[in-house]
């Protein structure tokens, strides 16, 4: 088993939407960011609506999605290039 890291983030710019599909109040929004590893960097998005994230990078293992679903109390993490989920 692969040992967990700490990766923190960096939002560079948002695109909130007040009146889309959460209606008034923008609590939903998509940013490009920049997920940092140690000494990596790597250019990622994010994306919320309705309490829902999609958050998606790329690295030199391949790319990540993480889908958080706490309505569902669920955490999807899905690696394409190693066909899991």
């Amino acid at each position: 088993m692969e040992r967990t890291r700490k990766v923190t983030g960096l939002w560079l710019g948002v695109a909130a939407d007040p009146d889309g599909p959460a209606g008034p109040g923008g609590r939903s929004f998509s940013a490009s960011m920049l997920v940092k590893d140690d000494a990596k960097i790597m250019p990622g998005k994010i994306l919320v609506s309705n309490g829902k994230m999609r958050q998606e990078f790329t690295d030199e293992r391949g790319q990540t999605i993480t889908i958080v679903r706490p309505d569902l109390k669920l955490v999807w993490v899905i690696l394409p290039l190693q066909g899991t989920t």
